[in-house]
């Protein structure tokens, strides 16, 4: 706050004081903060959700700091996606917020167009990306600045009626997580004693050119031994037509397999076969143990 004099005299020969006081109350900006934490897994992608409300209204109405917290394993291809209740959005010169990221820098405005919209969330940015990669140990935060116009309108409505003036939801998605730019993949299987078992491994990337990762395929043998042990190996022919366009298949021991290269762009949706029921050249893959396929790319 500041303290502001206006025309302060002193008469000593009449020992009389003429003061005038102004005092102005700056207001505070308030913050909430929100702490999530996620462990990005190696087998699957991973989400934290924040949600975010506030009773206040108007100028009183807080912003919101975002902490993720990124345990474990590195948070790959981080996306934020960003909902809110309609409930009162109508005067966009007042009633929006901005989402900034972890620089500070705005990712974008979100603004509606509706009072009283009550129980209904609208979609601001949907898996909108924040780089390449959140390391493991570190916090990104997002923050969440708040128009000076939002009421409370949701609090007599005659539906999903509630107290708030503001309503909304982060969400941070993780990829895969990688190690060492490898993206590792644990799959389960379990001989049968009766008939021959198989397990699949998906591997996906949205990255391009050297940024595409090489893949670890673990798998892990269970209860019974895995005898005489085959792969195959099957590809979907997006960008095949150059030839640095191609994937190497190497054993438990690191030994190429095979190389699989593609001649066709853009051939989305059919798989070609890279290998067929290739025999991995040891008899018996002891139970309890892991194999690991690595795909270099």
């Amino acid at each position: 706050s500041n303290l502001y004099f206006q025309n302060l005299m002193f008469t000593s020969n009449m020992l009389s004081t003429l003061l005038s006081i102004t005092f102005y109350a700056c207001a505070q900006s308030q913050e909430i903060t929100v702490r999530k934490e996620i462990s990005p897994s190696t087998t699957t992608s991973t989400s934290a959700v924040a949600v975010l409300q506030s009773t206040n209204e108007g100028s009183h109405l807080e912003n919101f700091n975002v902490e993720f917290a990124i345990l474990t394993n590195d948070c790959i291809s981080p996306k934020l996606t960003i909902t809110y209740e309609e409930i009162d959005y109508s005067f966009a010169t007042t009633e929006y917020f901005n989402v900034l990221d972890n620089n500070g820098n705005r990712i974008v405005q979100c603004t509606g167009d509706r009072d009283q919209n009550c129980g209904v969330f609208e979609t601001c940015i949907s898996d909108n990306a924040l780089g390449d990669k959140i390391s493991a140990g570190a916090t990104y935060t997002i923050t969440i600045e708040t128009g000076t116009g939002f009421n409370d309108l949701c609090f007599r409505a005659q539906t999903d009626a509630h107290p708030y003036s503001f309503h909304a939801v982060a969400r941070l998605n993780c990829g895969v997580a990688t190690t060492d730019g490898k993206q590792t993949l644990a799959v389960d299987i379990t001989p049968s004693t009766t008939e021959t078992t198989s397990a699949t491994a998906v591997l996906r990337s949205e990255n391009t050119g050297n940024n595409v990762e090489d893949f670890l395929v673990e798998f892990s043998i269970q209860t019974n031994n895995c005898l005489n042990p085959t792969l195959t190996v099957t590809y979907e022919e997006i960008d095949y037509a150059q030839s640095t366009e191609y994937f190497n298949v190497l054993n438990n021991d690191g030994s190429r397999i095979t190389q699989c290269n593609g001649q066709s762009d853009a051939n989305c949706g059919p798989f070609q076969t890279c290998i067929s029921d290739t025999s991995l050249g040891v008899e018996t893959i002891t139970a309890g143990s892991i194999y690991t396929i690595t795909i270099e790319t």
